[in-house]
C-alpha cells in the first residue's frame, strides 16, 4: 500500500513539475506555409474564392515575450497564375501587441500594425491604389489560435475560424 502511494506521489510530482504551457510558448518562432487554393479562399474570403490558381504563401517570425508582449513580421504573397504569367502581390506586415493564454488558446491583442509592399509590383500597385493593404491594418483586434501541440522545438497552432493549421519552429 505504501509503495502504491509512493508511486502515485512520484507520478503527480513529475507531472506537476513539467514546463508550463506558457513557458513553452515564450520564445522566438519562425514559420512558412504555402496555402492551397481552397485554404487561400477560406482565409481571403469571397473575393478570392473565384480566383482559380491563386495561392497564398506566408512566411514570418513571431516572438512571444516573457512580459506578455509579442512582435511579428509576416510576408504574405498572393501568387496568381494567368495568361500573362505569374503575378506576385506581396506585403510585409509588422505587428506588436500583447498576448495571454486562456486554456490552450493564445489570445493576441494587436496594438500596432504596419503594412508595406513586399516587391516592386506591389509598391507600384499601392501607389496607384492607396487603399490596397489598408484592410490588413488591424490595430486593436483580438485573435485567438488554439495550441494543438507545443514542445521545445515546434508549436502547432490551429486557426479554427479558417480551419488552418500552422507549424512554428523555435529559433535558437
Amino acid at each position: 500500500m505504501n509503495r502504491s502511494i509512493g508511486l502515485l506521489s512520484l507520478c503527480l510530482l513529475l507531472i506537476g513539475c513539467g514546463p508550463s504551457m506558457e513557458s513553452q510558448v515564450v520564445g522566438n518562432w519562425r514559420f512558412s506555409k504555402e496555402l492551397t487554393p481552397e485554404e487561400t479562399a477560406r482565409v481571403g474570403g469571397e473575393e478570392m474564392a473565384g480566383a482559380p490558381g491563386m495561392v497564398m504563401v506566408v512566411r514570418g517570425k513571431q516572438a512571444y515575450n516573457q512580459d506578455a508582449t509579442y512582435d511579428a513580421e509576416v510576408r504574405i504573397s498572393l501568387i496568381m497564375s494567368g495568361p500573362e504569367g505569374e503575378l506576385d502581390l506581396s506585403f510585409v506586415s509588422k505587428q506588436t501587441g500583447t498576448w495571454k493564454l486562456m486554456g490552450d488558446v493564445i489570445v493576441e491583442t494587436n496594438t500596432e500594425t504596419s503594412v508595406t509592399p513586399g516587391n516592386a509590383f506591389t509598391r507600384r500597385l499601392m501607389e496607384e491604389n492607396p487603399g490596397i493593404g489598408e484592410e490588413m491594418i488591424d490595430s486593436g483586434d483580438r485573435t485567438g489560435v488554439k495550441i494543438v501541440d507545443v514542445n521545445k522545438y515546434t508549436m502547432t497552432l490551429l486557426d479554427e475560424e479558417h480551419d488552418l493549421e500552422l507549424v512554428l519552429y523555435r529559433e535558437g
